[in-house]
C-alpha cells in the first residue's frame, strides 16, 4: 500500500475521530449545566475505573489480533476472531462478578457515596460491553471497514448526547441518566458490526489458537495498564487528595485538552505501517522530514487551540470550573510531547525493541505519580496537570535516547528546531493576560492571525501536501 494511500486512511479515521470527539465534548456543557461539581467528578471517576477494567478485560488480545489475523486464512481468521472475542467476553463477566461481590466497598471507596451504586453498576455493565466493543474496532481497522467504523463511532456517540441531554436536562436523572447513555451509545457500537461478525464469528473458543494469542498479546496489557495509568491516574489520585469536586474540573479540562489527540492518533494508523514497509536507511531519511511536516500541522493547532483556552473559553464557562483554562494549555502541549515519541522513538520499534519503550512507559507513569503525590497537596490540581507534561515529555525523551543507541537518526538542516521555537513563542503570548484596554477576545484575534501568517511563512500548507505524498 503506498504512502498516499496509508495516509489517505489516517485522513479518513481522523475526521472519523474529530467528529466523534466533537460530538462527545458536546455533552460537556450538559454536565455542568446538570451535575453538581461532585457527581460530575464521580462520573469522571467511573469512566476512568472503566478504562483500567476493559484494559484489563481484553488482556492484550486487541494486540494479538493485529498481529496474527491479516495473515491467517479464512477458516483461521474466523477461529482466531471468534477465540479473541469469546476470551475477552469470559474473562469480563468473571471481572463483573468479582466487582459485584465488593460493590457496596468499592462504591464508598470511590465515590463517597453509597446511593451511588446503582450508577456503579451501570459502569461495571458498561466495561464488559466495551471490552467486546476495543476487539470490534480492531476488527473494523483489519478488515478495512472504515464506512463501518464510521458509522458505528459517529451513530455511538451521537446517540449518547441525544440521550445525555434528554436523561439530565429532561428526566433529571443525574449520574444514572448519564451511565444510561453511555450504555445505550456502547450497545449501538454493535449494530453496523452484526454483518461482520456473522461473517467471522462462532462461539466457540480454541484453546491451541488462545495460547498463541495470550503469549504474544498478555505482555502488551502491562504496556496499555502503563500508558492508561499515565493518561488518567492523576483524575484518581485528585479524588482522594482533594475531593470529587476538583476531578469534575480538572476531568473537564483535561477532556478539552486531550482533544488533540485525535491528530497524533490518526496519522500514526497511517505512519507506523508505512514506515516499517522502508529498509533501514529510506527510514533514517524519511523520520525527520516527517516530523517537520508533522509539526508544522501538530503546533499551529496546538497554538490555536491554547489561546481559545486561555483567551476565548473564560467567556463560557461558570465561575466554578474557571481554573480550567489553567489546566487545559498543560494537557494540549503534553500530548504534544507525547506525539513526538511516535518519531524520536520510532527506532525502537523499526528494531523491534518495543519492550524498551515499555520500561520508559513504565519510568513516565513512577514519576508522574510521584510528582502528583508530592505536588498536589501543595499546589491543588494544577500540579496534575504540570506532572501530566512532565512525565509525558520524559517518556518522549526516555525513548529517544534509547532509539538513537541501536537506530541513529540525524535531525541537522532540517529546521526543526527554528520552526518549534517560532510557535511557542505565539503559544507563550497566549498565557498572558491581554493588556489593559484591548479586549481577550481582540488579543485572541490578533494572536490566531499572527499564527497564521507564522504557519503560513513557514509552509504548513506544503506540509500537508507533503503528508499526503
Amino acid at each position: 500500500m503506498s504512502q498516499r494511500e496509508l495516509f489517505r486512511r489516517g485522513g479518513i479515521n481522523f475526521v472519523t475521530k474529530v467528529l466523534g470527539q466533537l460530538l462527545n465534548l458536546a455533552q460537556i456543557p450538559i454536565y455542568v449545566a446538570a451535575l453538581l461539581p461532585e457527581r460530575y467528578g464521580a462520573l469522571n471517576v467511573g469512566y476512568v475505573y472503566l478504562n483500567f477494567f476493559v484494559i484489563f478485560a481484553v488482556f492484550g488480545l486487541n494486540e494479538a489480533l493485529t498481529r496474527f489475523y491479516p495473515s491467517a486464512s479464512g477458516e483461521d481468521k474466523k477461529r482466531i476472531v471468534s477465540t479473541a472475542l469469546v476470551f475477552s467476553l469470559i474473562w469480563a463477566l468473571a471481572l463483573f462478578a468479582a466487582h459485584r461481590l465488593m460493590a457496596a466497598e468499592l462504591t464508598i471507596f470511590f465515590f463517597n457515596d453509597p446511593a451511588l451504586a446503582p450508577f456503579f453498576t451501570l459502569m461495571l455493565i458498561i466495561a464488559v460491553v466495551e471490552t467486546f466493543n476495543l476487539n470490534i474496532t480492531m476488527l473494523y481497522q483489519l478488515e478495512k471497514k472504515s464506512g463501518s467504523y464510521a458509522r458505528a463511532l459517529l451513530g455511538k456517540n451521537g446517540l449518547k448526547l441525544i440521550l445525555t441531554a434528554l436523561f439530565l436536562l429532561y428526566f433529571r436523572w443525574g449520574v444514572t441518566g448519564a451511565a444510561l447513555a453511555l450504555l445505550a451509545g456502547s450497545l449501538f457500537y454493535l449494530i453496523p458490526a452484526l454483518p461482520l461478525l456473522r461473517q467471522r464469528f462462532t462461539p466457540r473458543l480454541s484453546g491451541k489458537h488462545l495460547k498463541k494469542l495470550l503469549r504474544y498479546g498478555a505482555p502488551f496489557m502491562i504496556t496499555s495498564l502503563a500508558m492508561n495509568t499515565l493518561f488518567q491516574i492523576d483524575q484518581i489520585i485528585l479524588k482522594f487528595l482533594t475531593g470529587l469536586e476538583s476531578v469534575a474540573v480538572y476531568g473537564m479540562a483535561y477532556k478539552l485538552g486531550a482533544a488533540i489527540q485525535y491528530l497524533n492518533g490518526a496519522f500514526a494508523l497511517a505512519w507506523f505501517p508505512w514506515l516499517f514497509s522502508l529498509t533501514a536507511d529510506e527510514a533514517r531519511r524519511a523520520i525527520p522530514r516527517t516530523l517537520k511536516n508533522y509539526l508544522l500541522v501538530a503546533l499551529p493547532l496546538a497554538v490555536a487551540l491554547t489561546i481559545a483556552a486561555r483567551q476565548i473559553l473564560p467567556y463560557f464557562l461558570p465561575g466554578e470550573y474557571s481554573a480550567a483554562t489553567d489546566i487545559i494549555p498543560w494537557v494540549i502541549w503534553a500530548y504534544i510531547a507525547y506525539s513526538l515519541s511516535d518519531f524520536l522513538g520510532a527506532g525502537l520499534f523499526i528494531r523491534l525493541r518495543s519492550q524498551r519503550f515499555s520500561l520508559a512507559a513504565l519510568l513516565a507513569v513512577a514519576v508522574n505519580v510521584g510528582l502528583n503525590f508530592l505536588l498536589i497537596p501543595q499546589y491543588g490540581m494544577i500540579a496534575a496537570a504540570w506532572s501530566t507534561f512532565i512525565s509525558m515529555a520524559l517518556l518522549t525523551l526516555v525513548s529517544h535516547l534509547l532509539s538513537r543507541r541501536g537506530f541513529p537518526v540525524s535531525y541537522a538542516n532540517q529546521g526543526i528546531i527554528s520552526a518549534t521555537l517560532s510557535f511557542l513563542a505565539i503559544g507563550a503570548l497566549s498565557l498572558i493576560t491581554a493588556p489593559a484596554g484591548l479586549p481577550p477576545w481582540l488579543y485572541a484575534a490578533l494572536l490566531l492571525l499572527l499564527l497564521a501568517l507564522n504557519a503560513y511563512r513557514l509552509g504548513m500548507t506544503r506540509a500537508l501536501q507533503n503528508l499526503f505524498r
